[in-house]
């Protein structure tokens, strides 16, 4: 009977290590369904065009290229400018549109940076606090910033796109 109780609590802990690791590894993967979360807060402006807070999946229908970024991370600050770049660059005609999350702690250091490298601000958002760990938990951001490009059905298509991967869908 205790051998039995003994089996059976063990192979629990497989089953529940292995779901906690299976589910880690899909989230936010390619050809998963993007997590969806609201965004409620943009670049600080001095008038009142400040973006309304909507959720990802407001923008189904459309390719969603999502870049989270932080001053902290180079690779992911010198990518906002890549995809800022290739939107001023492009007329995409409405089929992608470019959401770059800051998710440092400082708004006016994320204020200072995005003056500084001459990001435009309608594609910059600075989530901090419980918005920034919500989405840290949601695509495991903790094993790295990156960007994903989300197609109009809500799926991941690709991580870190290139200009070039973007060019090989058609979007651009």
């Amino acid at each position: 009977m205790i051998r039995t109780l003994k089996i059976t609590a063990l192979f629990a802990v497989i089953t529940l290590t292995l779901a906690a690791n299976t589910s880690r590894m899909v989230d936010a993967a390619p050809g998963q369904i993007a997590p969806d979360f609201k965004i409620t807060s943009s670049t600080d402006k001095t008038d009142d065009s400040a973006s309304p807070s909507f959720f990802i999946s407001d923008l189904k229908g459309e390719y969603v290229l999502i870049n989270f970024w932080s001053t902290t991370d180079a690779a992911s600050r010198v990518a906002a400018g890549t995809y800022d770049q290739l939107m001023k660059a492009n007329d995409f005609g409405g089929r992608l549109n470019l959401l770059n999350l800051n998710l440092d702690g400082n708004k006016a250091l994320f204020d200072a940076i995005v003056r500084q490298d001459g990001l435009d601000t309608a594609m910059q958002y600075h989530l901090d606090g419980e918005a920034a760990q919500e989405l840290t938990k949601l695509y495991h951001l903790d094993e790295g910033l990156r960007a994903l490009l989300i197609d109009p059905s809500g799926k991941i298509v690709a991580i870190n796109p290139t200009p070039a991967d973007l060019t090989a869908l058609e979007i651009v």
